[in-house]
């Protein structure tokens, strides 16, 4: 039975899951959602209560065996990915390339609109494809280098390629492109086009402006010092771990556009202190003591179309702990939502202080979570002489002009490795074997990965002279191997 006090609550329960049952299906159905077609909004709240609250069964799902989880991941682990490609997969990384780089040299702006913007026109997404795929096919391997400066030259007119190159900085072109690949089950022009809405989805949310305010200039000082999202430690698989205590975000304390800058930043952050080699992180998700302003289902959508749409294949895990039971109904509202790829990395644990253990080695766990680390989270603000000088006009100038060649040295490498995968039985005439085609792939596949390193050590400059330095850098945390000394931080955080 429900007692008085919890009848306190009633009106406010009723209000919080009947907005969130009509935003799901305003989501699905938005012409025929109406407010009293919600059955929640007529329920007794001992029903309501009954009607979210999980049966013992579903209450805390158990997570399968250490070991299958191991093997699965294991399995998954470097298939599809860098280095551990099969013929097929880096041929379809090279049909995306291709395609990235036809649209970007030769498409004006509305065409772009035109084509990317009309989901609802597979058609016409259809043609585009078509077009795209023909145009990169029909070069010979001998007319490629004397296009590619052209289309490089293209390409730097393109509103969207600035987006795509600047990723480059953080991330190995290939890196990026293998994780569209994978989020659409390896369908090219299904990646195609989520990653030009990707690219779309930066541009206008200003993700490199936000970038170059850093913290203390573009978020508010509410938020960083909150602690509702923070890193701390790796876990076993040497992913990075954001603990987010919910209990420390209330949805009436900032706007929903505050909250959405202040999670890129995050995910941007995030990239930026990943172990090389590693490209996903685990979340601590923390209910414990979360008030009912603390479920947020604008920002939680927000946070969900990120990790699917924008930065695809960067959730390893996510543990659910300390769950209340208001938050089933929650739970079954946003569970709709998500890909069932992104549903399956999500686990619920019943004892945090005991099961985290086995995924997360203790001194990376904080004592509330049955750990040894005394880490307290503290945010450190940047001072007057953390924020970049520019470069010297000249000295920018030469970089950008040894960046351009780099460019279109990429662009060549790539576009004659894509014709030999792809048509390299048609490139050679009868005199000329077979095997040349193999031999020479290889050659550029050298040649490609040499001139990444250097595309990326130039755009890496831009990037630090642009953009401040994010806490743990700052503070001087950051290794020589590209990790960070936890240690250090939690002495520094008493």
């Amino acid at each position: 039975m429900i007692n008085q006090d919890e009848k306190v609550v009633e009106v406010d329960i009723r209000e919080e899951f009947a907005s969130l049952e009509l935003e799901y299906q305003a989501k699905m159905d938005p012409k025929n959602c109406k407010m009293e077609d919600s059955p929640i909004s007529t329920m007794s709240l001992e029903d309501m209560v009954r009607a979210i609250t999980p049966s013992s069964d579903m209450a805390h799902p158990e997570l399968p065996d250490m070991a299958v989880i191991e093997e699965r991941e294991a399995a998954n682990m470097k298939s599809g990915h860098v280095d551990c490609l099969t013929g097929e997969q880096e041929q379809k990384l090279m049909e995306l390339w291709a395609l990235i780089i036809e649209l970007l040299s030769f498409i004006d702006d509305e065409a772009l609109k035109r084509s990317i913007e009309k989901k609802s026109d597979k058609r016409k997404q259809k043609q585009l494809i078509e077009t795209l795929s023909k145009n990169a096919s029909t070069h010979s391997v001998d007319s490629i280098s004397s296009s590619s400066s052209d289309r490089s030259q293209a390409m730097s007119g393109h509103p969207l390629s600035e987006e795509f190159w600047r990723q480059l900085a953080t991330d190995d072109p290939d890196v990026l492109l293998l994780r569209f690949l994978r989020a659409r089950k390896w369908s090219v022009p299904d990646a195609f086009f989520m990653f030009f809405d990707a690219m779309k989805w930066r541009r206008s949310f200003g993700v490199h402006n936000l970038l170059m305010r850093g913290d203390e200039r573009a978020i508010k000082k509410e938020l960083l010092n909150s602690g509702k999202g923070y890193f701390y430690g790796y876990d076993k698989e040497g992913r990075l771990i954001v603990l987010l205590p919910a209990k420390l975000h209330n949805r009436y304390a900032q706007t929903l556009e505050e909250n959405m800058a202040h999670t890129v930043l995050l995910m941007e952050t995030g990239r930026r202190c990943m172990q090389p080699g590693v490209e996903t992180v685990t979340l601590v998700f923390d209910l414990a003591d979360a008030p009912m302003s603390s479920f947020d289902p604008g920002s939680m959508q927000f946070m969900i179309e990120c990790f699917q749409s924008y930065y695809p294949e960067s959730l390893g895990r996510c543990y659910v702990v300390n769950a209340p039971w208001i938050f089933w109904g929650f739970w079954r509202i946003i569970k709709p939502w998500l890909d069932p790829v992104v549903a399956a990395k999500i686990f619920f644990l019943e004892d945090p202080k005991q099961e985290l253990k086995r995924f997360i080695p203790e001194e990376m766990l904080q004592g509330e979570y049955g750990g040894s680390s005394e880490y307290k989270f503290k945010y450190f603000p940047p001072e007057e002489k953390d924020y970049p000088k520019p470069i010297e006009k000249k000295d920018r100038q030469v970089i950008e002009e040894h960046l351009s060649a780099e460019k279109t040295k990429l662009i060549d490498a790539t576009l004659h490795l894509h014709s030999l995968l792809n048509h390299g039985h048609r490139l050679f005439d009868e005199v000329r074997p077979v095997l040349d085609a193999k031999e020479l792939a290889e050659k550029w596949r050298a040649e490609r990965k040499m001139i990444i390193v250097k595309v990326r050590s130039l755009l890496q400059i831009l990037d630090e002279s642009d953009v401040p330095p994010h806490m743990y850098r700052r503070l001087g945390l950051m290794k020589g191997d590209g990790s960070i000394n936890w240690a250090k931080l939690a002495d520094l955080s008493h």
